[in-house]
């Protein structure tokens, strides 16, 4: 599946208080995926249902291929949204992709879970609706859990809870990978920190789309020198999760301070063989982004990944 070119985010209001209609905005099969980010939190007294589908508005029935991932239902706000990264970026990796038939005039269930009371969901979906020019729209909603999709045309908008944060935005060319070099000297790049246009076809208008969050950060580096090395995280934002793809490898970070490095992964450097290195990533929503990345020395006063003390663990 290619790159997604429109970034959905439904994180506004990120906790609801009642019943409505969470998220909805247009998409036209055009040959472009787009990305959907969900992200929200039962504030209700009662359990409630969250529901996500792709409506086809056209008279003709179609299919529609899906890959993702997602976190909770669950009271850790950050731990869903690490865990729906870490799921994310497992099925990116292994394009693990899905058909789902779409009725004429119907729907396409992406996903549906019920939340107790302060429970926290995320989910992260790519979507190509193929290229048949079909209109179609993106939905999530808060219901009862007796109730069905259907009840998006009963329920009523939900209100914005002041942050703006849901939208279309775009995110075309976001995922060329960056170039990294090392050649002995320390070196660090960052993600989390660009901000997102709205797209025309936004229907919320408001501010840029900050922190990166649901956008893949690529990174081409190319090592040289001799001995060995580190790849380093440091959370600068807040406390905050990762998760990284190395090598191919899938690794993820338990929770981190704002502050101290610590270890990802090593490399053995020989002299004159310069080593390839891909990495891919992504911010995880309801961490405090953002978080630097560096290639450097061996600092042995820093816990090897994955040892004791270390916070990375294999995915």
């Amino acid at each position: 599946m290619d790159d997604a070119s429109l970034l959905y985010v439904s994180d506004s209001p990120e906790s609801f208080a009642a019943h409505g209609r969470l998220f909805h905005a247009p998409l036209v099969a055009t040959g472009s995926v787009i990305r959907l980010l969900f992200d929200h939190v039962n504030r209700t007294a009662s359990t409630m249902s969250v529901i996500v589908g792709v409506v086809n508005t056209d008279a003709n029935p179609s299919s529609i291929q899906v890959r993702g991932g997602v976190g909770g239902p669950g009271g850790n706000f950050m731990g869903v949204g690490h865990a729906a990264t870490e799921q994310y970026l497992a099925a990116a990796n292994q394009n693990a992709v899905t058909t789902i038939a779409v009725p004429a005039n119907g729907y396409a269930p992406i996903f549906n879970a019920t939340l107790a009371p302060l429970e926290c969901v995320a989910g992260i979906y790519d979507i190509d609706c193929g290229n048949s020019g079909f209109a179609y729209e993106v939905r999530v909603i808060a219901c009862d859990p007796a109730s069905t999709f259907d009840a998006y045309d009963v329920l009523p908008e939900a209100p914005d809870d002041g942050k703006f944060r849901r939208g279309v935005f775009d995110i075309t060319n976001s995922a060329q990978p960056q170039a990294i070099g090392y050649s002995g000297v320390p070196t660090a790049f960052e993600i989390g920190a660009l901000a997102f246009p709205r797209a025309a076809i936004d229907p919320y208008g408001g501010p840029p789309h900050q922190g990166e969050y649901g956008v893949l950060c690529r990174f081409d580096c190319n090592l040289q020198g001799s001995g060995a090395i580190w790849l380093y995280q440091s959370a600068r934002g807040g406390a905050a999760t990762a998760t990284y793809l190395v090598n191919g490898a899938l690794l993820a970070s338990h929770t981190i301070p704002a502050g101290p490095r610590s270890k990802v992964a090593s490399f053995q450097l020989v002299a004159g063989q310069p080593q390839a290195v891909p990495i891919v990533t992504m911010a995880e929503i309801n961490s405090s982004y953002p978080l630097q990345l560096s290639f450097d020395a061996d600092d042995s006063t820093i816990a090897d990944a994955q040892t004791g003390n270390s916070p990375i663990y294999s995915a």
